[in-house]
């Protein structure tokens, strides 16, 4: 993640039968790009699952990472907008974890805040997870 200042043109775009492909501009310079996997059904929630996102800032390029359940990415979004009046966001999928992974959904949100840097960096106000229960449940990542 890097924070980014000012205003940008932004497409979305899925390529079929492509989940990972590049996009370069005139100047060649580019990125790699995926599509994004499909989302688990609401009704798989008891297994599991969900995603995890980054929240940026357009006025400012200050990024907050978070978490949804398995179907309500759509719903997060517009509770942040209306939690924050005035200000306008964009946001993008960092994981999606899957049901039955054995992955955590907390512990996939707090390796991301580790990754970011951690609150006072984010604009996360606390990590997800004390050391303790982190460590417990499988984390790597060093704050």
């Amino acid at each position: 993640m890097v924070p980014g200042r000012g205003e940008s043109v932004v497409y979305n775009l899925s390529v079929a039968q492509a989940h990972t492909f590049f996009v370069a501009g005139e100047g060649g310079d580019g990125v790699w790009v995926h599509n994004a996997c499909p989302r688990a059904p609401a009704s798989r929630a008891a297994d599991g699952g969900g995603t995890i996102y980054v929240r940026t800032n357009v006025k400012t390029g200050a990024e907050y990472v978070g978490q949804a359940k398995p179907g309500r990415f759509g719903a997060r979004q517009a509770e942040h907008t209306k939690a924050n009046p005035g200000e306008s966001y964009t946001f993008d999928v960092l994981e999606d974890v899957k049901p039955g992974s054995g992955r955590s959904l907390d512990v996939a949100e707090e390796d991301w805040i580790r990754a970011g840097g951690g609150p006072g960096t984010l604009e996360n106000s606390r990590y997800q997870m004390s050391e303790e229960a982190y460590r417990a449940a499988g984390g790597t990542v060093n704050k």
